[in-house]
């Protein structure tokens, strides 16, 4: 258990203070149980088995991405093929997502890492943590640009330390191992410049569709940050963004409910094909 742990943790070159395993020779529990920092003990609680095991399943699933990764860019990896990033977290599904799968494609893993300006600059540390990112990311929005994508704003930030953004498309279409699959698509990771105006941007569109307060204050540490374009704190804003959270979902349900009252189906829309490894694809 914890030797996954602990390569998942060396393959992303996690910093010490935030690691789960002390690794000497041999993984070993922290000395400082840092899932409980008001009571830090020697050695690990048994009341904290569980949060281990939990998290040692998670990360048996976050490496084959991350060896994917290593293999594109070490030009090994299959070539038409897609590269499967992770199943769909729990939080898009409750969007309305359909996909069971999230792929990404090898021009673009080439593109994230590659140098400024040519590329966007991430280190292959921070895109092979994509799969970890995505199931807790500090917020989600409909794109601004884009119909029928979204754009999700992660725990993360990029070599200049900006904040690291994922374009998403639920419907999607990838080759993957011999065949195309509907599924949704990473379209692109990088950083984003003035993060503060993207998100009263967004705010100002009402594409708010997810917030997690605790990520984004630790991500945006300004205390009085001006979302909303006044001088109102950051957990008066956010109070703000769960309003409009809130009603956009009361709306979409009412929209959902008309549509399938409807006599008329929607008409299919042609999504993007990738030529997109994991050994098979998990369904649900």
């Amino acid at each position: 258990m914890l030797s996954i742990i602990a390569r998942y943790e060396d393959s992303i070159r996690r910093p010490q203070e935030q690691r789960w395993t002390l690794v000497t020779g041999q993984p070993q529990w922290r000395s400082t149980n840092h899932l409980d920092q008001q009571n830090p003990v020697q050695g690990i609680k048994p009341l904290d088995f569980d949060k281990y095991y939990q998290y040692a399943e998670k990360c048996f699933h976050y490496l084959p991405f991350g060896h994917s990764v290593d293999r594109v860019l070490s030009y090994t990896y299959a070539e038409y093929d897609a590269v499967f990033v992770c199943r769909t977290p729990l939080i898009y599904k409750n969007m309305g997502w359909s996909s069971n799968n999230i792929f990404h494609t090898q021009k673009h893993i080439h593109k994230e890492v590659e140098p400024e300006p040519q590329g966007h600059g991430l280190s292959a540390e921070t895109l092979k943590q994509l799969p970890e990112l995505l199931e807790k990311p500090a917020a989600v929005f409909n794109s601004l640009t884009k119909a029928n994508a979204y754009t999700a704003l992660l725990d993360a930030k990029d070599n200049a330390g900006r904040v690291v953004l994922v374009a998403l498309q639920p419907d999607g279409r990838a080759y993957y191992r011999g065949r195309y699959v509907n599924d949704a698509i990473a379209l692109s990771v990088y950083g984003r410049n003035n993060i503060v105006r993207f998100i009263q941007r967004n705010i100002e569109e009402n594409t708010v569709r997810y917030i997690n307060p605790e990520i984004l204050k630790r991500l945006i540490p300004i205390p009085e940050l001006q979302l909303l374009g006044s001088n109102m704190s950051l957990d008066q804003s956010i109070s703000q963004l769960r309003t409009a959270i809130q009603s956009q979902t009361r709306d979409d349900l009412a929209s959902r409910i008309s549509e399938r009252s409807s006599n008329h189906s929607t008409p299919f829309q042609v999504s993007p094909s990738i030529s997109p490894e994991r050994p098979k694809l998990w369904t649900e």
